[in-house]
């Protein structure tokens, strides 16, 4: 059925689904949304909760949803400012982090022991907290899209400025970006859904 659907939208029959991803702005006001719900959430209750961090986790590595809100313990970071997490299919993948990142996953898991985000909890959070900065309804997915964009761009500039030419640069970050995502580097279909006009 999906197939059938996904064909009839090649076709021009059906228009393609539309993918809302959040400009860098709204999703930055939505995790600290996230942040500010959070503290009351643990302050009425005394139970920490996670929200913004998977949030943050998600912006950071391009992280599926189910990754981001499984069960993180301090023997899922790692040295360098690593972090161990389940990627496609199950396989565990070891991303990098940023320092600030790192350090505040590291203080929560000190202090909350663990950390257990419920991944229905925190779609519903993530897209009452776009609208509330702002922005469209989107799903968590949507993060995902905005991380990859953001890393096309950046391993792009990177590749420019050591005089690559532009047309190599594209094509060179656009595979590292799809390849980010624990898709193969040569998925072209992936790289048009997560990258869009960014590529």
């Amino acid at each position: 059925m999906a197939s059938r659907i996904r064909d009839l939208a090649r076709q021009g029959v059906l228009r393609e689904p539309d993918r809302i991803t959040p400009t860098p702005e709204v999703a930055a006001r939505a995790i600290d949304i996230l942040r500010s719900w959070d503290e009351k959430y643990t302050a009425h209750t005394g139970q920490p909760r996670a929200y913004h961090l998977a949030a943050r986790l998600q912006m950071e590595t391009a992280g599926r949803s189910v990754s981001v809100t499984e069960r993180l313990t301090k023997d899922c970071l790692k040295e360098g400012d690593q972090i161990e997490l389940s990627g496609k299919g199950g396989r565990r993948v070891v991303v990098p982090l940023s320092a600030d990142l790192y350090g505040t996953i590291a203080a929560y898991l000190d202090a909350a022991g663990g950390s257990d985000v419920d991944r229905r909890a925190y779609h519903s959070a993530w897209r009452r907290a776009v609208q509330a900065a702002g922005g469209r309804a989107t799903g968590t997915h949507g993060l995902r899209r905005l991380s990859t964009q953001e890393f096309y761009r950046a391993e792009y500039a990177k590749r420019i400025a050591a005089g690559m030419p532009p047309a190599r640069a594209r094509s060179q970050a656009r595979a590292a970006a799809v390849e980010r995502l624990g898709h193969g580097k040569d998925r072209m279909d992936q790289a048009t859904c997560y990258l869009g006009d960014a590529a």
